[in-house]
């Protein structure tokens, strides 16, 4: 009883001082990173069969990839298709993150994640959802990114955030 009291303890413990939580990734290897093309700097496996994929080139490159989702050669994980596509537009450089690339800074340009969510509704798993992160101002360039009409396109917040921490001016 001692035992099981110290290790949940020591568990507790961590969770309250952890600065950083990496859940279960698991990172590519070498031979899974040129698998995935040319343009892959990194990738994770993580929870429940979720993969993170992180890019680093320019905006003639992830438009062709952008244009090939859902039009996969071979057909996607468990056979099925994409129930949501959505891409965040962020500003500023990003690099992979540090847990997930073992500390060294690798620079990403667009992050694309797939994984499963439960439905809100049912609680069910629903369908395979697909998630890509894209950061601007490098070298992906806004006025020549084309994001096809079936995808949702969302703010990161960058932007929203600065203006609302802006002084009001009083007039």
């Amino acid at each position: 009883m001692k035992k099981c009291f110290a290790a949940l303890l020591v568990v507790v413990t961590v969770g309250v001082f952890a600065n950083e939580v990496s859940a279960w990734l698991i990172p590519f290897s070498k031979a899974r990173i040129a698998a995935a093309g040319k343009h892959c700097v990194h990738g994770y496996d993580g929870n429940f069969g979720a993969v993170g994929t992180y890019y680093a080139g320019d905006t003639a490159a992830i438009n062709e990839q952008l244009a090939n989702f859902g039009k996969p050669k071979i057909p996607s994980i468990l056979n099925t298709p994409f129930v949501s596509k959505t891409v965040v537009l962020h500003v500023g450089p990003m690099v992979v993150p540090k847990y997930v690339a073992q500390n060294r800074k690798i620079p990403t340009d667009w992050l694309v994640q797939t994984f499963r969510r439960s439905d809100s509704d049912s609680g069910k798993f629903g369908g395979l959802r697909l998630h890509i992160d894209i950061w601007l101002g490098g070298r992906v360039k806004l006025n020549e990114l084309r994001i096809p009409a079936d995808f949702t396109v969302k703010s990161g917040g960058e932007i929203e955030d600065f203006i609302e921490r802006q002084p009001k001016n009083k007039k």
